[in-house]
């Protein structure tokens, strides 16, 4: 038989495909901003093929970056394979700015980008290269679809375009990337047929496993009974109204703002809980002050949040895909004390 190659997504992967719709986009936006250092043209630009050269080192490090999905028939679960079309050219872009290249114009521009879809027939990754910052700055713009990488495998990610040193310069690309072999229809069929003829073996062994610690597979049982019957307990009474949780359409807009991570762990070193609380509390108060500012009652409110929260072993760093949980957090918006609110949040995520 002749080689072929694909990689099959988890369920969770998966899961963030599902979800998709034309309001709804599951890609991951990022921007950084930086000084382009020996990258810089005489003309005030970046030199654009010297990009392009970092960037082909770089999926060097990230193979997963030149496939695109296929789906298996019949059960149309997806699989990821080799795009025998990939251009690096169609998914690093450069643009700029107009004047005066202010973080205004260029959050806008941000939005813009957003707002837009990935195609689902190519590697579902952007990134745009913006010039014209003010300070002869530019940015990095980057959309990478959620069922390709978590939080933490979007860092590891970007570590393998970037490197800590301004100075270093990657190797050019010594072997040319040949796309493997993409499997028939038939293939993928026959692979799905014998992977679900193999369920009910797998799930007898997991059986047998667990039969031979009772009392362990009895206490993760009710662990997970209690926090499933705690989550169906949270969707059956629903939250308070805001204008936060209403329908939504495709277009976004884009901010960000200044953050002084020391100060965060000051703040969690004098009172307590972590450093996801502490930035949980500002989100409580910054919502409470929101939500006051525009007439709505903050007094007797039930606010929840959609808290990622990573399930990544230390083995599994700089692995694509998606190793995390999400936590249904109620923050104390109604609560006007900024230390009674971080003692609040820290509770609620301890017991979640």
């Amino acid at each position: 038989m002749a080689y072929q190659h694909y990689d099959r997504l988890t369920a969770l992967d998966t899961s963030f495909l599902e979800l998709e719709s034309g309001n709804v986009h599951m890609h991951v936006g990022s921007v950084g901003i930086f000084d382009p250092g020996p990258m810089a043209t005489p003309e005030g630009g970046i030199d654009f093929d010297a990009v392009l050269g970092l960037v082909e080192a770089g999926l060097q490090r990230a193979p997963r970056f030149r496939q695109r999905l296929d789906w298996t028939p019949l059960t149309r679960h997806p699989v990821w394979v080799d795009d025998p079309h990939f251009n690096v050219v169609y998914h690093v872009r450069h643009t700029a700015l107009p004047f005066p290249g202010d973080e205004r114009r260029l959050k806008r521009l941000v939005g813009r980008l957003m707002s837009q879809k990935l195609d689902r027939h190519k590697p579902l990754w952007e990134m745009w290269f913006v010039e014209g910052l003010e300070g002869g700055r530019i940015a990095i713009v980057s959309k990478v679809h959620h069922c390709l990488i978590d939080g933490v495998s979007g860092v590891d990610l970007l570590s393998a375009f970037m490197g800590s040193d301004p100075d270093h310069r990657f190797d050019p690309t010594e072997h040319r990337w040949m796309p493997r072999p993409a499997p028939s229809a038939l293939r993928l069929l026959g692979d799905e047929v014998g992977r679900r003829a193999s369920l009910p073996g797998r799930l007898a062994r997991g059986l047998a496993r667990g039969l031979r610690r009772p009392e362990h597979s009895l206490e993760q049982a009710a662990h997970a009974a209690s926090g499933f019957a705690d989550a169906l307990g949270r969707a059956a009474s629903p939250a308070s109204d805001t204008p936060f949780n209403v329908p939504i359409g495709p277009h976004r807009r884009f901010d960000w703002t200044h953050f002084d991570l020391d100060v965060v762990r000051e703040v969690r070193a004098k009172l307590g809980g972590t450093l996801n609380d502490v930035v949980l509390a500002c989100v409580a108060g910054a919502v409470r002050g929101y939500l006051g500012e525009h007439g709505f009652d903050v007094d007797d409110i039930d606010f929840r949040a959609f808290v990622p929260v990573s399930t990544r072993s230390p083995d599994q760093r700089g692995k694509l895909g998606n190793r995390v949980s999400m936590l249904i957090a109620s923050l104390p918006v109604d609560e006007p004390d900024p230390r009674k609110r971080l003692a609040r949040v820290h509770e609620e995520t301890k017991k979640l």
